[in-house]
């Protein structure tokens, strides 16, 4: 084969495949174009009247599509630094700096999958989780590249519309905490009997851990009467059928979040010291 044919014949693969690239985008955004088509618009207008709302009801079921639980709306300035940081911090410590999604979330993924035993926080930021939560509970889908695109599209749009006070302040106000509580303010008086601003570092990092699954790291899980053992603590016996334990699991994760916090510079080694030596049975409502 001679230069020119070599030529054309190049030409020829480089055009193909520019065209194969072509049709390949065309085929991406028409797949996204019909899979968005039915999503809901998440305008500055709606999004103003949405949080004025979820602010005012405190439980509005067209809002966060759950089910009956105990929860009470505050604002970010009532809840207290040492519990902002531990969610931040196990949840999303990249959520200041992000636009939405984290180059660091897909690579805790990949470790996640590539070395099980190796405990990272959430794999999603919290703006991924909010657009998940507040719009997506009640689809059903089959196919989880459609709902991932609409997570993705839901996540643009809450950083575009809200501030990231209000991102993390809707988050911290609709997150299922175990015990039949939704938000933060609900939850610490639920374990803790005492308002979310004033929660401690002990006190947050046990909220901190109890998302990645509330049946298993809540502090207090609460038992039938004949199914409690010699081997329970028992927190509260009050009620004829149920009792409620303390739920030695929540260490584990504890452990882990406050590890997550002296890793992202939230607390100090000295603090990080005394917050494993405390009594969080002492801590919790008896």
């Amino acid at each position: 084969m001679n230069k020119i044919s070599n030529r054309k014949f190049f030409k020829t693969v480089l055009i193909g495949i520019f065209a194969l690239i072509l049709l390949s985008a065309a085929g991406v955004l028409l797949f996204i174009g019909n899979t968005l088509k039915n999503v809901s618009e998440v305008s500055p207008t709606i999004m103003a009247q949405y949080l004025a709302d979820y602010k005012d009801t405190g439980n509005s079921e067209t809002a966060l599509n759950e089910k009956e639980v105990n929860r009470v709306v505050i604002s970010i300035d009532e809840m207290s630094p040492a519990l902002l940081n531990a969610f931040i911090s196990t949840e999303d410590k990249t959520f200041w700096n992000h636009n939405g999604f984290s180059s660091e979330k897909l690579l805790d993924t990949v470790v996640d999958i590539l070395s099980p035993s190796v405990k990272l926080g959430s794999k999603s930021t919290i703006t991924q989780q909010l657009a998940r939560n507040l719009f997506l509970t009640e689809v059903r889908t089959s196919n989880a590249l459609n709902r991932k695109i609409q997570e993705a599209y839901y996540t643009i749009e809450l950083e575009k519309n809200l501030s990231k006070d209000q991102i993390l302040e809707a988050y911290l106000n609709q997150i299922y905490l175990g015990a039949s509580t939704s938000g933060v303010e609900a939850a610490s008086e639920k374990y803790f009997s005492k308002k979310a601003d004033e929660l401690t570092v002990v006190e947050a990092a046990l909220l901190a851990g109890i998302p990645k699954s509330p049946a298993t790291y809540s502090p207090i899980l609460i038992k039938k009467r004949e199914d409690v053992t010699i081997n329970d603590y028992v927190m509260d016996d009050s009620d004829i059928r149920y009792v409620s334990v303390f739920n030695p699991h929540c260490i584990d994760r504890y452990l882990v979040i406050i590890e997550l916090m002296k890793q992202n510079g939230y607390i100090t080694s000295s603090e990080y010291q005394a917050a494993r030596s405390a009594d969080i049975k002492a801590l919790l409502v008896h």
